[in-house]
């Protein structure tokens, strides 16, 4: 069959668009207090308002969602999209100053939301989650998280990056059993229909400080296996292994201060990595580590340091709690240092 010009002008035009990466096409969305939900959103002269706007709006791979610095939004992130490989739907902020800060004060449990996404960033924001009068000694009490990112039943989700976020102020309570799993930042594994993972999560440059209970953890329902049992076999008391280790897990040149319990607990990873953290104290209001692994394999554990890790049984530094020692087939502890500096054991009023 003949092919006119027209054709073979749309055939070839087809072809290039499809070799342009995904990027090309993306917007970039401004977001400030000063903006109106109904504006388009897409230059800082005319923004977006709300939380509740970008939460709302489906976004494509390498759109980007930028919020006025120095600005307060109340309220609950949700993440609303995937990215795609190459292409990360981006969250960071625009302007000049301090970074925006994003607050749900307790009316939500998390500040950030994030159900089955993936190929996103999270940088350059502020998140806090303080509930006024919540009596964090209290196990009845409200259980609150910062940032809280969901894998239910999803398979592997990829590259989730957190650069450069202060996360802090989040009062969660701590004396339940299950408060370990409440504070700054939860990547959640939920569901047994479908075998699920993390793979390449970068936590860098972050400070996170004064909060409840725990500042970095991670939970999984596939974490069944023994010392001897391999994926599919008996692991012992008539359980059967299914163990899913997350993967690609950087968490690098971060600062844990002031947390009442542990500053951060790793579970259920292989061929993962912790370097260049610091951490002070850690542990303040009730006894927990610096930082440590449980359930894994072939992690990295180097060039961190530790100070004023406090018992809080006893009033007193405690050496030996800083970093708890690896299980299974884990290794590393090299060149991490614990500094004793009892110069203040005073547990910190919580923000």
């Amino acid at each position: 069959m003949k092919q006119t010009y027209a054709s073979m002008k749309w055939l070839i035009t087809s072809c290039l668009i499809g070799l342009l990466p995904i990027n090309v096409f993306a917007t970039t969305y401004y977001v400030s207090v000063a903006g109106n939900d109904s504006n388009a959103g897409t230059s800082a002269t005319s923004p977006w308002q709300t939380l509740s706007k970008v939460s709302t709006r489906a976004f494509a791979p390498g759109d980007q969602i930028l919020f006025n610095s120095g600005e307060i939004f109340i309220g609950q992130l949700i993440i609303s999209s995937s990215g795609a490989a190459g292409a990360p739907i981006i969250y960071g902020k625009y302007g000049t100053g301090g970074l925006p800060y994003l607050a749900a004060q307790g009316a939500t449990a998390s500040t950030v939301y994030s159900y089955n996404k993936g190929y996103f960033e999270l940088n350059d924001l502020k998140v806090t989650n303080y509930l006024q009068g919540n009596d964090i000694n209290n196990a009845s009490a409200a259980r609150l998280r910062g940032i809280h990112l969901v894998n239910e039943d999803a398979g592997t989700i990829n590259y989730i990056h957190l650069n450069r976020l202060e996360v802090t102020g989040v009062n969660s309570e701590h004396a339940s059993f299950t408060s370990p799993y409440y504070g700054g930042i939860f990547f959640d594994i939920n569901g047994t229909a479908v075998r699920s993972k993390w793979n390449d999560l970068l936590i860098s440059q972050c400070n996170i400080h004064d909060l409840s209970r725990t500042g970095l953890n991670w939970e999984s329902p596939w974490d069944i296996r023994s010392s001897y049992s391999t994926y599919g076999t008996s692991a012992g008391g008539g359980e059967i292994d299914n163990w899913t280790p997350s993967t690609n897990i950087s968490i690098r040149d971060n600062r844990f201060e002031h947390i009442t319990g542990n500053g951060f607990i790793i579970r259920t990873a292989i061929s993962s990595s912790a370097q260049g953290n610091f951490f002070n104290y850690c542990g303040e209001q009730i006894s927990g580590n610096a930082a440590f692994c449980f359930n894994t394999d072939n992690f990295l554990f180097q060039l961190n340091e530790a100070q004023n890790t406090i018992s809080k049984l006893e009033q007193r530094q405690a050496p030996f709690t800083a970093w708890s020692l690896p299980d299974y087939r884990s290794f590393g502890k090299e060149r991490n240092a614990n500094r004793q500096n009892p110069d203040e054991l005073t547990p910190k009023t919580e923000p």
